[in-house]
């Protein structure tokens, strides 16, 4: 697992905690998590381990990479 400066894990508590919950469901990219702010790398791939691991239950990936995109349940 991808260890986040406190930055970085600001903004991903941000994504985990307001932005994930308070979406339609759906499928997104990973920027569409960002808003207007360029995403952040580091970030995202926080997001992808997380969500293979089964630790985001209304998360799950499209295809087998980040890249392909999530479903939001």
């Amino acid at each position: 697992m991808i260890t986040l400066n406190s930055n970085e894990m600001k903004v991903y508590r941000m994504i985990i905690n307001y932005i994930i919950p308070g979406i339609a469901p759906g499928n997104y990219m990973a920027r569409d998590f960002f808003g207007n702010t360029p995403a952040i790398p580091r970030v995202v791939r926080r997001i992808c381990e997380e969500v293979k691991a089964g630790n985001l239950s209304k998360v799950s990936l499209i295809g087998r990479k980040s890249s392909d995109g999530y479903k939001i349940k």
